[in-house]
C-alpha cells in the first residue's frame, strides 16, 4: 500500500464520528487507557485521534479515539454509519453487539473501497460516561487473521473506567 493511500485512510476514517474535534465542548476522555504491545505494530502518529497503529509488514492500521459531550445523544448505529461514511461501495458484512467495559459496543466488519483501494475493516463503537470511544482495524485488500487478533488483543487491553 502507498503511503498516500495510508495518509488518505487515516484522513478519511479521522474525520469520521468522535474522530473529529471541533471546538471547546469536544474533549478527549481522560480515562481511556490501554497496553498494546505486538510484534510488527508500530506506533504512529495519530493525527487527531488518540492512539494509531501501523503493521508495516501488512499494512493494517489500527485507530482508536473518544470524544466527550459531542455525540453523547447518538445511537451507536448512527455513529457506526458515520465512521464509514466514507468508504465507497460499502458492504456490510457482518454487525453484532458485545460488551466491552461494561457496556454495550457495536461491532462491524465491512469490505468497500478507498481511494480506488479495496479494504476491510473492523469497527467497535461504544459509549461511556458521556464519551464515545471508537475502535478500527482497516485491512489493505483482505482480512488478515493476525491483524484481527492484534485488533483483538487491542480491545481486551482497553480500560474505561
Amino acid at each position: 500500500m502507498s503511503t498516500r493511500c495510508l495518509l488518505y485512510l487515516i484522513a478519511i476514517v479521522s474525520s469520521s464520528c468522535s474522530f473529529f474535534l471541533t471546538g471547546p465542548t469536544e474533549l478527549k476522555s481522560d480515562n481511556f487507557n490501554y497496553s498494546f504491545e505486538k510484534p510488527g505494530w508500530d506506533s504512529i502518529d495519530p493525527d487527531t485521534s488518540d492512539v494509531a497503529y501501523l503493521n508495516s509488514n501488512t499494512g493494517s492500521i489500527i485507530l482508536a479515539n473518544s470524544l466527550c459531550k459531542k455525540y453523547q445523544s447518538s445511537t451507536l448505529d448512527y455513529l457506526s454509519s458515520n465512521l464509514l461514511s466514507g468508504i465507497e461501495n460499502i458492504k456490510v458484512v457482518k454487525k453484532s453487539n458485545r460488551q466491552i467495559s461494561d457496556r454495550d459496543a457495536l461491532e462491524v466488519i465491512a469490505t468497500g473501497m478507498l481511494d480506488g483501494v479495496s479494504v476491510k475493516l473492523k469497527s467497535l463503537i461504544l459509549q461511556k460516561n458521556r464519551c464515545t470511544y471508537d475502535f478500527i482495524l482497516i485491512m489493505p485488500k483482505q482480512i488478515i487473521s493476525n491483524d484481527l487478533a492484534a485488533f483483538e488483543s487491542f480491545i481486551k487491553s482497553v480500560r474505561l473506567p
